[in-house]
């Protein structure tokens, strides 16, 4: 009896010093998630190399798609993350902590076709492959409504299951993202770009666990200083951007050079991103992706503006 007690004991105070201890090792630096193949943290790679921010002051965990962000977001595992901005309304819809404290990534999106297919209206009747509940399945939606045509959609998990779709004839478009997009052979194009219809959209922002607007405010702060001065950086020197997107996502020059084009990087809230989010997520709730309304106050929060 005396051995199980003490068996018992050891386990609890081995649990405490991991629970507890690992807190705080994990309290005093930042969380930040990031979609590891996506160029939409491009400005905090630059804030990086740029010394706006460093190592020891936050901790970046890498995750291979937005799903996975965003669940370790919601759940607390991170503090803030760069996804696209559909989570957010998706996550406020069920009363999850989070909030959109900036726009950064813009413009990345666009539809790529068969090359025989050159018009938006030869969309009418064809497949078009969609994420979805995505940025690129509500944008296409709101597009062909614009439009009034009916392509056949056809839905699939991840990009590399689109790509591979359309390389092997399963559809005839798909609605996609920079870099990918240019990664196809001569059979296909790029067909439309959605920032000629909805110029400087909002794409992935800065996402929030609300708890750490209180425990983390001014670290919080930090990072968003960063962005916006990186993105800036990135806007008077692309070379850097391209320099980057080459060295750490492995693009050649070409590809780099086309994606920035087709890439924007701009901080802030303002007016007529929010304008656009809440006219996405409008069309999000016609297609059943929200489960009730979201009043936009309380998916956005600026954080220089507000005190809690």
């Amino acid at each position: 009896m005396r051995s199980n007690l003490i068996s018992y004991k050891a386990v609890m105070i081995l649990w405490l010093i991991i629970t507890f201890g690992g807190c705080n090792v994990r309290d005093e630096r930042l969380q930040v998630g990031i979609i590891a193949p996506s160029t939409n943290h491009l400005p905090l790679l630059i804030a990086l190399k740029e010394g706006l921010l460093s190592e020891p002051d936050l901790q970046i965990h890498r995750f291979a798609s937005g799903w996975e962000a965003n669940e370790a977001l919601i759940n607390g595992r991170i503090d803030l993350a760069i996804v696209p901005f559909t989570y957010a309304w998706q996550a406020r819809s069920e009363r999850k902590g989070v909030k959109i404290i900036s726009f950064l990534e813009r413009e990345s999106d666009g539809i790529i076709v068969r090359r025989e297919i050159t018009t938006l209206e030869e969309l009418h009747g064809k497949r078009v492959g969609l994420l979805r509940a995505s940025t690129l399945d509500i944008f296409f939606h709101l597009l062909v409504d614009e439009l009034e045509i009916k392509p056949e959609i056809i839905y699939f998990r991840t990009p590399t299951e689109m790509a591979a779709a359309l390389t092997s004839g399963s559809v005839d478009a798909l609605s996609f993202y920079v870099p990918p997009i240019f990664q196809f052979d001569e059979r296909f194009q790029p067909l439309l770009w959605y920032s000629d219809y909805f110029p400087e959209h909002p794409c992935c922002d800065v996402m929030v666990f609300e708890k750490s607007l209180g425990s983390k405010r001014s670290q919080v702060e930090s990072f968003l200083l960063a962005m916006e001065k990186s993105s800036e950086i990135l806007q008077n020197d692309p070379e850097k951007g391209i320099v980057i997107t080459m060295e750490h996502f492995g693009y050649n020059r070409q590809v780099a050079e086309m994606t920035l084009q087709h890439q924007k990087f701009i901080t802030g809230l303002d007016e007529a991103g929010l304008l656009f989010q809440q006219k996405v997520a409008k069309k999000m709730a016609e297609m059943g992706y929200l489960r009730g309304e979201v009043d936009p106050a309380e998916v956005f929060y600026d954080i220089f503006e507000q005190q809690d």
